[in-house]
């Protein structure tokens, strides 16, 4: 595989709209570069025994539709997507057009291929519809006669091509055994076809002018995409008689052993909550079919288990929206809507039988589909149908740990409650661009590229929701990357390398693990945590910036910052807020508060003298621009220390006391009189010496060997 240390930023727009073929693309020499035969397989993978000449197979068998019919009448949740699932099918119109426009971009294959056209090999095997069979049918001969899949400049090996050709393997696989013989055997050959073309052209970057960004890491949301056509195509047609399938099969599986190596633990995002969305469903996909077919075992990776977590944790009750990192649009959503891939995170307690989490995910989806006491579907129902295993015992959500870590990312939220008795959320973030097994992957390959064109320059910083609300707001997909736009320091107005541009890309020969990362990480009673990182190489001119957030759900929160340089800098603390107040100076405080009115009264405290500012700020998204209100505090120092205390549960009678030079505080209140020692450690990996206690009982304390994971 070739290594790109340099990359046009245009490769790297999601999705990525295809330009019609008439537009320039060379197609006679694209289709030149598809060898007509594939080389003889050293050991190409079988298809499982119980399993040959059977079809369906792919997420079903007839028995397995029996069964699951039977499921339906006796549970809610699939009733309702079941209904769904049927509706969208009777109503499916074929794409028309010359080629249809899902062989023309990305968002057509999305919506269509990928959203729409499953539905009907659910729906024709519920029901046995013979007109739902004939629309299969004609679907298929729709595929058949068009020559191009994806009609662009990444001639059939697009990430469109790759959702048609899941749409297409799955409905091949629905009827194969009621075709015509040669309807079968000339749909088998452009399945194979297609596959093969998306191979060369995509997977061995073949395809003529075209910049290969998604084949350059085994994180690429796109990568798992095409991987999941590929699988559609491939292990439908792997046994039909004629086919030879056995060389490209081997060379498919060595890819999906590729992704699931670098799959990390928690199954958890890079780009944040929202990428992670558009992207794990067509992993999971891929892997359950190969597994289903082939008999691997990809579903054991800890990922498939665990990536409902990202999910769950940084959910909002009543915000209708999740509070992410990365590129997110971080608004507020509708009810009623449970978003396209969302059903896919129920695999992990398919896999598990974890009661507790499949609690957490009914309530979730129940909480965000549901409008005016109806339960809607899933944007995608027949994905509900594939992930939702109704058989796993629902147990208690509120038994979760209301706190979590993400090692791999270096993210924590932190929360007082789930379901509608939350009342605060806090996200925490510091870890290295790609998070830590996309950064070991680049590590030993001599610093290959990755594609981390979504992460930001945020090291080091909060995000706080209230009520529902999002009152410390975490950003917008950003236009332009820059630490500008977080809730962490500026220093001399500059921000963290690697920031300013339109996306992100790796810093040039350096492990970038090294940057930012974790330090401590200690939980205590009552949902009590610290969590603390470091951040001073992510600066040219300081040697240390460490903070941690000190969380005691029910009353209150602390953010301790420790910056450490050689010579004077300006040091700029800010937070951004759909509005916002300052009061109390020369000892600074206010408020900041939600779009409808929530409010975080605050407290800020440094060993330094502050300054303070409240100016509009638009933040520039990539589809909206959002005024909001920037809080700053400014000082000048070669050391300091800030302490800033949140009150999110709104007690109205905390008072911070700064002593000296910040390594003793106080926190007052009615039935709260804490002293906390903090002690920053001397070098740049130490967790700090963080210790609060109450009427001489310890409420929680970080030692030296409370070290936060880093990575898996």
């Amino acid at each position: 595989m070739k290594t790109f240390c340099s990359i046009s930023l245009l490769s790297l727009l999601i999705p990525c709209f295809g330009a019609p073929a008439s537009g320039g693309v060379d197609i006679e020499g694209n289709l030149a570069l598809v060898p007509a035969s594939d080389p003889a397989p050293e050991n190409p993978p079988k298809v499982k025994e119980a399993l040959r000449a059977v079809h369906p197979r792919l997420l079903f068998t007839t028995e397995e539709i029996i069964t699951l019919k039977t499921q339906i009448e006796n549970d809610p949740i699939l009733k309702v997507n079941a209904d769904a699932v049927i509706r969208i099918a009777k109503t499916l119109d074929i794409p028309g057009g010359t080629p249809p426009k899902i062989f023309q971009n990305d968002t057509a294959a999305l919506v269509t291929s990928q959203g729409k056209m499953p539905n009907l090999i659910y729906a024709y095997h519920l029901t046995k519809d013979p007109e739902l069979k004939d629309k299969i049918v004609q679907l298929l001969e729709m595929f058949l006669e068009n020559e191009h899949w994806a009609y662009t400049k990444e001639l059939d090996s697009n990430m469109g091509a790759g959702n048609n050709m899941l749409a297409a393997g799955l409905l091949f696989d629905a009827v194969a055994n009621e075709l015509e013989p040669e309807l079968r055997q000339a749909l088998a050959q452009k399945l194979l076809l297609q596959a093969r073309r998306m191979y060369y052209l995509g997977h061995q970057e073949k395809a003529l002018n075209i910049i290969k960004y998604w084949q350059q890491d085994p994180a690429n949301n796109h990568r798992w995409h095409r991987a999941s056509g590929m699988a559609a195509c491939l292990l439908s047609v792997a046994d039909i008689e004629g086919i030879d399938s056995g060389w490209l099969l081997e060379q498919f599986k060595a890819e999906v052993d590729f992704l699931i190596k670098w799959f990390p633990h928690d199954g958890d995002c890079h780009e944040g909550v929202g990428y992670q969305v558009f992207g794990f469903s067509y992993l999971a996909i891929t892997s359950m079919m190969m597994d289903r077919v082939l008999g691997t075992d990809y579903l054991a990776a800890p990922g498939f288990r665990n990536a409902w977590t990202q999910q769950i944790y940084s959910d909002i009750p009543g915000n209708y929206n999740p509070m992410s990192f990365g590129d997110s649009q971080n608004g507020k959503g509708k009810p009623g809507v449970f978003r396209s891939y969302e059903p896919s995170f129920f695999i992990g307690p398919r896999l598990s039988r974890d009661a507790d989490a499949q609690a957490a995910l009914v309530d979730w989806y129940q909480r965000r589909a549901t409008v005016n006491g109806t339960l809607r579907p899933s944007g995608y129902p027949w994905l509900m149908l594939t992930y939702y295993d109704s058989t796993v015992e629902i147990g208690d959500a509120k038994a979760l740990p209301p706190s979590r870590l993400f090692a791999d990312l270096g993210v924590a939220y932190l929360r007082d409650g789930w379901g509608e008795d939350t009342e605060a959320v806090m996200m925490f973030k510091c870890g290295p661009y790609g998070g830590y097994a996309l950064n070991e992957y680049r590590n030993t390959n001599d610093f290959h590229y990755i594609n981390i064109a979504h992460d930001d320059p945020d090291a080091n910083s909060i995000a706080l929701a209230v009520d529902g609300e999002l009152v410390i707001h975490p950003g917008r997909y950003f236009s332009v990357k820059n630490t500008e736009q977080h809730n962490t320091l500026l220093i001399n107005g500059k921000g963290q390398i690697g920031g300013d541009t339109q996306y992100t890309q790796p810093v040039p020969n350096t492990d970038m693990t090294t940057l930012s990362y974790l330090t401590g990480w200690k939980t205590g009673d009552a949902g009590r945590v610290i969590i603390e990182g470091e951040a001073g190489n992510t600066f040219e001119d300081i040697r240390g910036f460490r903070r941690a957030v000190i969380w005691l759900p029910g009353e209150y929160a602390l953010v301790l910052d420790s910056v450490k340089a050689e010579k004077e800098n300006q040091i700029i603390w800010q937070a951004f807020s759909p509005t916002a107040n300052i009061s109390d100076l020369p000892r600074p405080g206010g408020t900041f508060v939600g779009e409808e009115g929530a409010k975080v009264p605050y407290q800020i405290r440094a060993s330094s003298d502050l300054s303070s500012s409240l100016s509009p700020y638009a933040f520039k998204g990539r589809w909206k621009t959002t005024e909001l209100n920037r809080t700053q505090f400014e000082t000048t120092a070669a050391q300091t220390r800030v302490v800033c205390l949140l009150d999110p549960w709104q007690r109205g009678d905390l008072e911070l006391k700064l002593a000296g030079d910040g390594r003793s505080l106080k926190v007052m209140g009615e039935g709260i009189a804490d002293t906390w020692q903090w002690t920053p450690a001397e070098d740049l990996t130490t967790p700090s010496l963080i210790s609060g206690s109450r009427n001489g009982k310890i409420l929680i304390q970080q030692t030296s060997s409370d070290k936060a994971p880093q990575g898996d």
